[in-house]
Parts: C-alpha cells; structure tokens; sequence
C-alpha cells in the first residue's frame, strides 16, 4: 500500500496567558492531525473521513471554519481555525495540570 503524503501547513497564535504557540496542521484531503511545537511537543489523534464522502480537508486562513461547496459537488471542510483552538486547548491542558502538580 502507498504511503500519503500529507502536507504541513505552520500555524501560529497566543494563549489567553500570552504564550506564543507554533505548530503546524499535517493533513491530506481525508486526514488531519494537529502537532503543538512550541512550547511544548504534543500531537492530537488524526481525524479521519471516509473516503466515499464526497468532501475534502483544507486549510484557509481567510475563511471562516466549516463547509463549504465547491469543485464540482466536494465539500470543502475548513480546518485552520479547528486547529489554532485545538493548540489553545491542549497548552491550557498542559499548563491546568502541571500547576495542579505542583
């Protein structure tokens, strides 16, 4: 079986603390997954649609998140901004835990 080539897209925002984050969106057009880079290292599960779906991942920042039809009857499923709160999520995750460690 061949391998997909997923693309990588950077993303980039701010935590409601001020923390920079950068990570980056790796996706193809039935598969996406979000990887928080800085400033720490954590990858969320991919999310999968099935192939006979007739709809595709993209990434557009200038777009408001959700569907979309275009070329010819495929639905476009907008995911940047999914994937910024998703960074946001997992670094509030992060840092809620490790003060109640503390």
């Amino acid at each position: 079986m061949a391998k997909i080539a997923y693309k990588e897209y950077p993303i980039e925002t701010v935590a409601p603390d001020g923390t920079v984050l950068k990570g980056k969106i790796h996706y193809w057009s039935k598969d996406y997954y979000v990887h928080l880079i800085e400033p720490i290292s954590v990858k969320t599960s991919s999310t999968h649609l099935m192939y006979m779906i007739p709809a595709k991942f993209i990434v557009d920042e200038t777009k408001a998140d959700g569907i979309t039809i275009e070329e010819k009857g495929i639905s476009h499923i907008n995911i940047y901004h999914i994937a910024i709160k998703t960074m946001q999520e997992i670094y509030t995750d992060y840092s809620s835990d490790t003060l109640e460690m503390k």
